[in-house]
């Protein structure tokens, strides 16, 4: 909670809106296929510790339904999984709206991690609205 709480001062404190605004954090522990841990360098010589749910995508829950959402759950969370350690920029951020966490465009150079997924079939556009259903 503390980490979101500093995550939401800074996005107050900076000019967000103009989207601008791009924090430093490291992967530190794939959570599912559209969210993960991480440690983001928040001002000079701090960092914190937040949940950053990608923004743009949505993947199958681990608390499947089915036997084939639970299958694509597990193959998205251990493509984030390839992702830990991983020195990344977020951007775009919002303050989510469940559980204290974030919601951010997360970005490795040139790589989107968003884009990845939809690209390797790993999840689905998603604005924020009904989320689609996995099992048939």
């Amino acid at each position: 909670m503390r980490a979101s709480l500093a995550l939401a001062a800074l996005l107050l404190a900076a000019p967000a809106a103009a989207g601008g605004l791009q924090v430093p954090c490291v992967v530190t522990r794939p959570i599912d296929g559209d969210s993960f841990g991480a440690s983001c360098a928040i001002w000079p010589g701090v960092t914190a510790e937040t949940v950053v749910r990608v923004a743009g995508v949505d993947a199958a829950e681990l608390r499947a339904r089915c036997d084939a959402e639970r299958t694509l759950a597990l193959a998205a969370r251990d493509y984030v999984a390839a992702w830990t350690g991983a020195a990344v920029t977020l951007t775009e951020i919002e303050h989510g709206k469940y559980a204290g966490r974030v919601v951010a465009r997360v970005t490795a150079g040139e790589r989107d991690l968003a884009a990845e997924l939809l690209a390797a079939g790993l999840a689905v556009p998603y604005d924020g609205g009904a989320r689609q259903g996995w099992c048939p």
